[in-house]
């Protein structure tokens, strides 16, 4: 019989999981995960790793198709040419959530975290 090498963690499944599946393991969840033999484990460890890439390219392309969609209702409101600067600058004077966190915003628009940061002070200071 051959020795088989395992690769989950006691100590990281509840980390895994709500990385995977968006929430922590249930008592149900603990249950199950303590009564499992370490074959049984590994398998479960290898389906969250699974679900978390997918859901990891899930959120990439739901992000670029945001920013794509942001970036064309921007460019009609700026008359045809996206200008992420200009765009901040009219944003923060429509929008408190915005004017207050930017990261916020980007949140409720499904836009990456920081999709503003590289305009971000410059905008603050022209729209002051």
């Amino acid at each position: 019989m051959q020795n088989q090498e395992f690769t989950y963690s006691d100590d990281l499944w509840s980390d895994l999981h709500k990385d995977a599946f968006g929430f922590r393991p249930g008592s149900a969840g603990w249950d199950a995960w303590d009564s499992s033999s370490p074959e049984q484990k590994q398998k479960m460890w290898d389906a969250a790793i699974k679900e978390m890439r997918e859901s990891e390219a899930r959120q990439i392309a739901a992000e670029e198709s945001a920013v794509k969609e942001f970036e064309a209702e921007w460019a009609a409101k700026l008359g045809g040419e996206f200008d992420k600067k200009a765009a901040a600058i009219q944003i923060i004077a429509a929008d408190p959530d915005f004017q207050y966190d930017p990261d916020y915003f980007c949140y409720k628009r499904s836009l990456p975290y920081g999709y503003f940061r590289d305009v971000e002070m410059a905008a603050f200071e022209a729209a002051a």
